[in-house]
């Protein structure tokens, strides 16, 4: 098996991991853009709603005084939502959310909401990952590198030709 992997990656070489790789950084960024785009929207012009919809949750109350003073906290404000929507029953047991909020809030917003902030993080981690994958393909040269002499070496001592 392990004989497999090494004869697909040989054949496949490191282009092919940088293609995939190229392939997945412009969905990443729309999503990115798109995830930027919805949480302004939600914080420019469905902010009021969303905080109406959940004051009576401890979240909301102690973000009160600072409702709306600045963009910055309107997004965090926004995080905080998500955070609450998201682990629901975490912040049930905590006390952040009131199960009446929960409840009554609109789902169409319940799921805009978790959506832009879960893609954020989830773009974030992608970034992580690829940047991984890139940093660790230097052994995949390195590899294909020794495959290519112990082929060029086999076919020395076998007598036949092989072009590098």
């Amino acid at each position: 098996m392990s004989f497999l992997i090494l004869y697909a990656i040989y054949w496949a070489g490191p282009d092919a991991f940088e293609a995939v790789l190229n392939r997945i950084f412009p969905v990443v960024g729309f999503l990115f853009v798109a995830s930027i785009a919805v949480m302004f929207y939600l914080a420019c012009f469905k902010m009021d709603k969303i905080l109406d919809a959940m004051s009576r949750s401890e979240v909301v109350t102690l973000r009160s005084p600072i409702k709306g003073q600045c963009f910055r906290s309107r997004y965090e404000a926004l995080f905080v939502i998500w955070y609450v929507l998201t682990f629901r029953d975490l912040a049930l047991k905590r006390g952040h959310l009131n199960e009446r909020d929960y409840d009554d809030f609109s789902i169409g917003l319940r799921w805009l909401i978790r959506g832009s902030c879960s893609s954020i993080y989830f773009v974030f981690f992608c970034f992580i990952l690829v940047e991984w994958i890139y940093e660790s393909l230097s052994w995949v040269d390195w590899l294909l590198t020794t495959l290519d002499y112990l082929v060029w070496w086999m076919a020395e001592v076998r007598g036949g030709f092989y072009e590098r």
